[in-house]
């Protein structure tokens, strides 16, 4: 990440500035997902009512309806969204274990495997498959189980270190905090690392405020989220000098819009819902 740097500043916390010059769609910095997945949608099977996903400032996904069971047989983006590289397709090879994940052939399914395998198991315990909220913090968190809480390759920010904003929540948004919780440490296998309520707790809050929603290879319809600490940096403002292009399922690249100057403060306009 050498053409960017963290600085903090009053009112507005931290943010990231140049450390040289860019010209217009020049890319600043490109990142892939620390963590992804692919949204549920209709044909999930839950164990409690489906949640509301996240209305944060920079991503906000439709509520789901009241409890409703589904079959996996339904139509659902999950069965025809690759969940490695998120292209969309008609045809994808299935986990022959969980049944869940879906592949658009062999390589995508073995790149998959270092951040499936622990979730192919936890489905199969669990019996159920749980909305991407649960599923984004389980891979999250079986991540910092692997590689420790430190800054991974890349990342000018650890997730630890993310805001969380919990502190913050209204009644309803804490109401779904612990439901969500509840449900993790139903689905979270006994094996793995235990992590106390706090952190699971900021973790989900690192979601709600950090989630970035995915787009199919088309750009058109938005099929997953993740989370990326560096794009979480940028600050929003309603005179944007930057972009954000999501065109590669789970990476995502920051575009300059025009001339900056090194030392510019970087941020870019979010959409509301």
């Amino acid at each position: 990440m050498e053409n960017v740097e963290v600085f903090t500043s009053e009112g507005k916390g931290r943010g990231l500035k140049a450390t040289k010059e860019f010209w217009a769609s020049d890319v600043i910095f490109a990142e892939r997902a620390y963590s992804a997945v692919v949204f549920d949608r209709n044909g999930i099977e839950y164990l409690v009512p489906p949640l509301s996903h996240c209305s944060s400032r920079r991503m906000v996904v439709a509520r789901q309806q009241p409890p409703v069971t589904f079959s996996l047989s339904i139509s659902s983006l999950v069965n025809f969204v690759c969940h490695t590289c998120f292209k969309r397709q008609e045809k994808l090879h299935r986990c022959g274990q969980c049944k869940f994940a879906h592949y658009c052939d062999r390589t995508c399914q073995r790149d998959a495997w270092l951040s499936h395998k622990n979730e192919c198991s936890a489905i199969r315990r669990y019996g159920k498959v749980p909305n991407e909220n649960i599923r984004l913090a389980a891979r999250i968190m079986w991540r910092v189980e692997r590689e420790g809480t430190g800054l991974t390759e890349g990342c000018l920010v650890s997730v630890d270190d993310l805001q969380n904003h919990v502190e913050h929540f209204g009644e309803e948004e804490q109401k779904e905090l612990r439901v969500d919780v509840d449900t993790f440490l139903q689905y979270w296998p006994p094996q793995s690392q235990q992590f106390s309520m706090q952190y699971i707790s900021h973790i989900f809050g690192v979601i709600n405020c950090n989630g970035f929603t995915l787009s199919d290879q088309r750009g058109l319809q938005a099929v997953g989220v993740g989370i990326f600490p560096n794009l979480g940096l940028v600050n929003h403002d309603c005179w944007p000098n930057c972009t954000v292009i999501f065109n590669n399922g789970n990476h995502e690249a920051v575009k300059s819009m025009f001339h900056t100057q090194m030392r510019y403060l970087f941020c870019f306009s979010v959409m509301r819902q």
